[in-house]
């Protein structure tokens, strides 16, 4: 094998390993992001479902399905925000974590 054609061998390598690297870290984002999604909607839904479930037994409060309707707007944006902020810190922590690992 030629000198220069080890080089360019080597430079193929290196590009390949820094956009497998890249790729890490994008999976971790998509990850975090995915997760959190997914744990704040199960949280907020969970949370309206005992809310709406408790207007049940007052008979001063409004119907429930009412209720999750005048809140539905307040939850989404609620669900948009804390997963937008959380995501944001967990795939910040994972991937100083996965550039502190290696």
């Amino acid at each position: 094998m030629h000198h220069d054609d080890l080089h360019a061998t080597t430079g193929a390598t290196d590009r390949h390993c820094r956009g497998i690297a890249r790729m890490k870290y994008v999976l971790v984002i998509l990850a975090s992001y995915a997760s959190v999604w997914y744990l704040v909607g199960t949280l907020i839904r969970g949370r309206l479902a005992d809310i709406a479930e408790g207007l049940r037994h007052r008979p001063d409060a409004p119907p429930p399905g009412q209720y999750l309707r005048e809140v539905e707007a307040h939850a989404r944006r609620a669900h948009r925000h804390y997963s937008l902020f959380v995501g944001t810190l967990l795939a910040l922590v994972l991937a100083l974590l996965c550039f502190w690992l290696g």
